[in-house]
């Protein structure tokens, strides 16, 4: 037993520990039983809020806000080389071919044509901060089009570590899933929370039996731990995902 309790605190504190994007709460009942879930819990439960980013929707990254500011500089170059709106858009592939992210950010540079005073890094710090406010929409890297070589390596990485950050996010604090199970196979309950969840489960032959679950709007690693106590299954991170093997003589 307390090897399945190790692995089943391993793999909650793995994806409960932090989250970029979401908000978490902590949940203890009256009877003292523990859940985690990304809605508030019940007036009857004590609650703490793990997490809370509060980010405005629609508003840019960091990473990404600082790529629109030097975006914003490769443009206003070409405005303060006195070209047009109309030869700037073409230089960036028309109006069929640029991204209309692109064209948002065009057009707001163009704006500045009138200030004969401001400073190309000025610009790119006022754009810079109308993507944090959201003022761009949900603008990513690779809304960004860029001529400069050096540019485009920049955002190419930068769209390289979004999407990694993506990836973890995903993982970092479980889905909520609803199971109804009845008199179903272990290893098929198993798989289908996987599916739902939408992570990997490496399942050992020697799980076998089974199910009759209930559960409605839970936090996954909350189902498989009710499995693994009911089953007594033993579980750890795996290169395959999450492993899940029967208890020895259980």
């Amino acid at each position: 037993m307390p090897k399945l309790i190790a692995g089943l605190l391993c793999v909650a504190s793995l994806l409960l520990s932090t989250s970029a994007t979401a908000r978490a709460y902590k949940c203890q009942a009256v009877g003292g039983n523990i859940t985690y879930s990304q809605t508030p819990c019940a007036a009857s439960s004590e609650q703490k809020q793990l997490a809370d980013t509060g980010r405005r929707e629609g508003s840019g990254d960091a990473e990404t806000c600082r790529m629109v500011g030097q975006a914003a500089q490769e443009v206003f170059s070409e405005v303060k080389a006195g070209k047009d709106a109309q030869a700037i858009i073409n230089s960036y592939g028309g109006l069929n071919g640029i991204n209309p992210r692109m064209l948002n950010l065009v057009n707001y540079v163009g704006s500045f044509r009138a200030h004969g005073d401001i400073s190309r890094s000025r610009v790119a710090q006022l754009s810079a901060t109308k993507c944090r406010g959201g003022g761009f929409g949900p603008i990513t890297v690779d809304d960004l089009q860029f001529r400069d070589p050096m540019f485009a390596q920049q955002a190419s990485i930068a769209s390289q570590r979004q999407q990694v950050a993506k990836q973890y996010q995903q993982l970092a604090l479980p889905a909520l899933i609803s199971v109804d199970f009845q008199q179903i196979p272990l290893p098929e309950a198993l798989r289908a929370i996987a599916s739902k969840a939408g992570v990997s489960f490496d399942i050992d032959p020697s799980v076998t039996g089974q199910v009759s679950l209930r559960m409605d709007n839970v936090p996954w690693p909350q189902v498989v731990g009710r499995l693994a106590i009911e089953h007594k299954l033993l579980m750890g991170q795996g290169p395959k995902g999450v492993m899940i093997s029967a208890m020895p003589g259980r």
